[in-house]
C-alpha cells in the first residue's frame, strides 16, 4: 500500500473510534507497531491526530479534508506515469507488477493476449481483469492493509518466470540513492523478481524523492529505466535510462 493511501487508512479507524492504541492499528492494518509509530508521527506532524501515550486520538473532519486534496493533487501525477510506463511494454512479453506501485501508476492496459502479467498484488490483478490479458497473481500470506501477497511462497511463485521487465516504486528514494519501503514484507517478493528480470523499470514521482522510509532492498543503480516527472534527478546518474515516453520496438 502507498504510504499516503495508509495514512487515509489510519486517519480513517481513529476517525471511526476516535481513540486507539498503536497495537489497534497494528492488528487493523496487518503493518508492524514501527510503522504505525512511523505513521502516527507523520499525521500528528500534519496536524491530522492527537498524540497519545501508546496511541492516538481525532482531531478533525476538516483536517482529513486537507489530506484527501493532497492525494488528489497527486494522483493525475502518477496517472501520467503510468501511462508512460505503458509504452515501454512490447507486445509480445512477460512482465511483473510488484505490489509496491500505486494502483493509479498501473499502465492501462487493453486486448493484449500475448502479453503476461504477474503480480504480488491482488488489486492490481483486479483491475487487469477482463482487459485481455493474461495475469499470474501469486499465492502467499495475504495482507489485507496492502491488498497483496507476500512470504517465502509469494517469493517462490514470483521466481518461476522469466520477465521482460519488473516494474515497481518505492516509498522514499534517499539521498545516498537507496530505494526504500515501510513495509519489509513489500520487499520480499521484488527482490525475488529482480533475479529474474532483464529490465527493472522504477515509476517515481517528486513526492518520494530525497526521504527516507524503513528498509532498502534495491540500490538505484540496479534500475534499468526510471519513470518520473522529475528528470533532473537522475540525469548525472550513470547507467539509467530516463524515459522519455518513447515505446520501445515491439
Amino acid at each position: 500500500m502507498y504510504k499516503e493511501e495508509r495514512l487515509i487508512g489510519t486517519l480513517s479507524l481513529i476517525e471511526q473510534r476516535r481513540v486507539v492504541t498503536i497495537e489497534d492499528l497494528a492488528n487493523e492494518l496487518y503493518i508492524s507497531p514501527s510503522t504505525v509509530r512511523r505513521d502516527l508521527a507523520e499525521l500528528a506532524k500534519r496536524g491530522l491526530i492527537a498524540r497519545t501515550s501508546g496511541g492516538a486520538v481525532a482531531v478533525t473532519e476538516m483536517k482529513k479534508n486537507d489530506l484527501m486534496g493532497e492525494i488528489s493533487g497527486i494522483l493525475p501525477v502518477e496517472n501520467a506515469l503510468g501511462a508512460r510506463a505503458g509504452n515501454l511494454i512490447p507486445q509480445k512479453s512477460t512482465i511483473f507488477f510488484s505490489a509496491s506501485l500505486p494502483l493509479s501508476m498501473v499502465p492501462p492496459l487493453e486486448n493484449r493476449p500475448n502479453l503476461r502479467v504477474v503480480t504480488d498484488s491482488a488489486q492490481i490483478a483486479n483491475s487487469l481483469c477482463g482487459k485481455g490479458v493474461q495475469i499470474f497473481c501469486t499465492s502467499g500470506t495475504y495482507l489485507a492493509a496492502q491488498d497483496s501477497f507476500t512470504g517465502r511462497l509469494a517469493a517462490e511463485f514470483a521466481s518461476k518466470f522469466q520477465y521482460d521487465l519488473v516494474f515497481l516504486s518505492c516509498d522514499a528514494l534517499t539521498p545516498q540513492k537507496m530505494l526504500t519501503y515501510y513495509d519489509f514484507n513489500t520487499m520480499q517478493v521484488i527482490d525475488a523478481a529482480k533475479h529474474c528480470a532483464q529490465k527493472m523499470v522504477l515509476l517515481c514521482d517528486n513526492t518520494q524523492v530525497d526521504k527516507y522510509a524503513g528498509c532498502s532492498v534495491l540500490a538505484l543503480k540496479e534500475i534499468d529505466i526510471v519513470v518520473t516527472n522529475v528528470p533532473e534527478y537522475f540525469q548525472d546518474f550513470t547507467g539509467i535510462v530516463i524515459d522519455t515516453g518513447t515505446p520501445i520496438a515491439n
